[in-house]
């Protein structure tokens, strides 16, 4: 015999599943998801109800793996790129900043005189064929292994001044002072003319070693910029980085080089010539990596199409690792003030080349105070080490 708690439990439990199966039936009946009502329709067989259920499970599956992969497209790139109904004047962006290397190496009356196994004749070999890095035998050699001589001293010595390289120089139809437009400066190719570039002292942070051999007028000064803020809101009637003026040929920077043919002692390339790096006014390029070739006795005219891309501060909530780009004030550099991908390339090379070999070639930055550069017996290890670096992963913050 049943005890009476057992049957009111029995009770409440077939209540509940009466209750269940009859909200379940009705659901079935009423959804809108197609398939659900024939498997409570008593007009059909077994397998007809079978045929649906299989065909709605399977719909389901399908539907999942789809949403599985817009969630994995959405969780990888988060952010969505589109167009600004808002255009922005031309004149409110600055000139490229523009880097002009010629490929000479060294001046030739200047390093003539150097005889064979000296230490200068050791460091031009250096500068003028740099597969002599992997060469056990020079590198082991009398002349480079206590060799040492600083590059950076040398070049600035033996090489052609801008002041020689440039002839003329025009912006929008009106000549300029080269000198008031150009800053020397020295790149792994060699010591270098550099236009529209970030003063010195707002783009890098300390530690910086450049030629400031740009003289300005006195009434030009140099203001800050960068590509998230722009100009700054009020500007001297005067001011560098240079704006456009417009668009076209005219409304550009035109300029006359001189690659003094004659003074050629070796170049980077097989013939004579110039490199030319074009990027934004932060940026310090390597322009052995980067510049592109123009040859001599020809005119050659760089078309630029300026392309903006900007961030909704909204993006800020979303994790870096998820929206996979940085703003300018979210990370910190030790050498520059902004950052970039080049900006954090360069700095952990150094820093690499640092742990390896103990210093710094001359065209990267100085990072820490104590650094030093590397002499021309050191080179040789600075130049695996940026091998072995290639092949790393790349320390982007």
């Amino acid at each position: 015999m049943t005890h009476p708690i057992q049957r009111r439990q029995l009770k409440r439990r077939k209540e509940l599943e009466i209750y269940c199966l009859g909200n379940l039936k009705k659901y079935l009946q009423e959804t809108t998801l197609h398939g659900l009502k024939y498997l409570v329709d008593s007009s059909l067989t077994k397998w007809e109800k079978s045929f649906f259920l299989t065909a709605f499970v399977f719909c389901f599956i399908m539907v999942v793996h789809l949403v599985a992969n817009i969630y994995a497209k959405w969780d990888s790139t988060p952010v969505i790129i589109g167009i600004s109904p808002h255009p922005t004047p031309i004149v409110k962006l600055p000139l490229p900043a523009m880097v002009l290397c010629n490929m000479n190496q060294a001046v030739y009356s200047k390093v003539a005189n150097y005889s064979k196994g000296s230490k200068e004749h050791a460091l031009l070999q250096y500068l003028c064929y740099s597969e002599i890095a992997y060469d056990s035998k020079r590198e082991n050699s009398r002349e480079f292994k206590n060799n040492d001589l600083d590059p950076l001293d040398f070049i600035i010595a033996h090489s052609q001044p801008c002041s020689r390289m440039m002839v003329a120089c025009l912006i929008g139809s009106v000549a300029y002072n080269c000198s008031e437009l150009f800053r020397e400066v020295v790149t792994d190719e060699g010591l270098c003319c550099a236009f529209n570039t970030l003063h010195p002292k707002l783009n890098y942070i300390k530690n910086y070693r450049t030629l400031d051999g740009l003289k300005t007028a006195a009434d030009v000064v140099p203001v800050d910029w960068n590509p998230e803020m722009g100009y700054q809101a009020n500007l001297p009637p005067k001011y560098y980085p240079r704006p456009t003026l417009g668009t076209g040929i005219s409304m550009g920077i035109s300029v006359i080089l001189n690659a003094e043919v004659d003074e050629y002692y070796c170049s980077t390339s097989n013939s004579a010539g110039f490199k030319v790096n074009l990027a934004t006014p932060i940026d310090r390029p390597l322009v052995g990596e980067s510049g592109v070739i123009v040859p001599l006795g020809a005119t050659t005219n760089f078309r630029i199409d300026a392309q903006i891309s900007e961030s909704s501060p909204a993006i800020r909530s979303i994790n870096r690792k998820r929206r996979r780009c940085v703003f300018l004030n979210e990370e910190s550099l030790v050498f520059y003030r902004y950052y970039t991908k080049a900006h954090c390339e360069h700095v952990c090379l150094s820093a690499f080349l640092i742990e390896r070999c103990g210093c710094i070639p001359f065209y990267l930055p100085v990072i820490y105070d104590n650094a030093t550069f590397c002499n021309v017996s050191r080179m040789f290890c600075a130049d695996k080490a940026r091998v072995e670096y290639s092949r790393l992963t790349p320390c982007y913050a």
